[in-house]
């Protein structure tokens, strides 16, 4: 086989390579068929005008991709890559095919974990809201609840509190009851000593019955918790005792009452009447 062309000394590429690349693209052109035989190495070199070993480097690289086989004791032949080349490119296709599908169900997967992800998301909304929606019903439910009960409390106390007045003003009533039926024997120990006074000169007589009624009427009191407030020389208290007048008394005196000028009265710790009273200074 011969070979014409020729190469290019001011190009940038190695001549090995210019060698490599022409029988490259002949080979691929179809215009080196398989089996053909190439140029001794010693041949092209001294066709092309180059060393010898520009043209085994150049058949060395043919080689080791596969373009150019050497049988011992007769050369350098092209190889059957016409086969090869087109087995290559369908497995090239094949390959490109692959990756296609394999990107298609990628993206269809992507796609489906997108689709299957916005769905997750749009039941995981729905999810939050039927759940919102049920704590809004709960809510509601037990402020309705709250409402209820706060109204029946509501009633209760009313009539808790209604019922308390009543009970007051009926213990008031019945306490003043109690009270007018108990000085009612008195007033008429008073009646019947007034009577008895109208017709008796005695007044022995008349100061002890005056006497037996006072002593009984404090009795009554006394029966219903009433009894009368300390004061003469006793210290001044301003929870029992009003003063009336302040009067120089010596410094023993000082700060106690010194004259009782109108008793006073306590139920228990109630204050009935204060005692008005006058105070030493």
């Amino acid at each position: 086989m011969e070979l014409t062309f020729s190469l290019d000394g001011k190009s940038k590429s190695p001549l090995y390579e210019q060698i490599y690349n022409y029988i490259k693209e002949e080979i691929h052109a179809g215009r080196m068929k398989a089996a053909s035989k190439l140029p001794s190495t010693r041949a092209l070199a001294e066709y092309l005008q180059v060393s010898r070993s520009t043209v085994e480097l150049a058949y060395e690289q043919l080689i080791s991709e596969g373009y150019v086989e050497t049988i011992p004791w007769k050369g350098y032949y092209v190889s059957e890559l016409q086969g090869m080349y087109h087995i290559e490119t369908e497995e090239s296709h094949k390959g490109a095919e692959n990756q296609e599908i394999k990107d298609q169900t990628t993206t269809t997967d992507n796609v489906d974990t997108a689709t299957s992800d916005t769905a997750t998301s749009d039941n995981m909304t729905d999810e939050a809201t039927a759940e919102t929606d049920t704590v809004a019903e709960k809510a509601t439910e037990e402020q309705i609840d709250w409402k209820d009960q706060y109204i029946r409390l509501q009633a209760e106390f009313d009539n808790f509190r209604k019922r308390t007045i009543r009970e007051k003003m009926d213990l008031i009533q019945s306490g003043g009851s109690d009270v007018l039926k108990a000085i009612l024997p008195i007033l008429d120990d008073m009646q019947r000593a007034t009577a008895a006074s109208e017709k008796s000169d005695d007044i022995n007589a008349l100061r002890e019955g005056e006497r037996l009624v006072v002593q009984k009427f404090i009795d009554t009191l006394r029966q219903k918790k009433v009894v009368e407030i300390e004061a003469l020389d006793c210290p001044f208290d301003e929870n029992l005792h009003e003063a009336v007048a302040r009067f120089a008394a010596g410094e023993d005196k000082s700060g106690k009452v010194i004259d009782v000028v109108q008793r006073g009265y306590k139920q228990g710790e109630q204050v009935l009447r204060y005692a008005k009273v006058v105070v030493g200074e």
